[in-house]
């Protein structure tokens, strides 16, 4: 039976021209270049233009644990960063969970530009991983587990026999 290691899912900032004198925070602008701005959860393979209030709205890109790219020698960690820079192109930034894209997604037709975030949600895992090559950045909580996370690589603490 197929267990599903990691769930990302995206949220996101769509900007929309809308003509008129204000930006999305109310302030006045240019006559004409105004817009809006709607955040909500969102689902890339859907569409770009839209972003919805519920997260079950959206179906997120999982990694499942008979993934064929085990086989070539990837890590889960590995597999979470590749997934998710295919959807963000170029990260900004990473904070514990969450990866920012650097650059908007644009819709030159429409004038429309969406900004995505991607987040990631580990289930519970019977191994511990190793140790990765840089600095701790940030610790977040699973249901049983403490992760720690290093700029795209995800560590697995086994707290209950207090192992790493």
């Amino acid at each position: 039976m197929t267990e599903t290691l990691a769930t990302i899912y995206y949220t996101a900032d769509l900007f929309t021209p809308d003509d008129s004198d204000t930006n999305v925070y109310g302030e006045p602008c240019e006559a004409g270049y105004g817009e809006t701005m709607e955040s909500g959860w969102y689902d890339p393979a859907f569409d770009t233009w839209t972003v919805f209030e519920e997260k079950d709205s959206v179906r997120p890109d999982t990694i499942e644990d008979d993934d064929d790219r085990f086989e070539d020698g990837w890590t889960l960690e590995d597999l979470i960063s590749m997934d998710i820079g295919d959807r963000l192109g170029a990260i900004d930034n990473h904070d514990g969970y969450s990866w920012y894209a650097s650059d908007p997604v644009m819709n030159y037709t429409t004038g429309e530009r969406v900004m995505i975030a991607a987040h990631v949600e580990l289930r519970e895992q019977e191994h511990v991983c190793q140790w990765g090559p840089t600095e701790l950045s940030v610790m977040a909580e699973t249901p049983h587990r403490k992760c720690l996370t290093f700029w795209c690589d995800i560590i697995t603490l086994d707290l209950e026999r207090n192992e790493r």
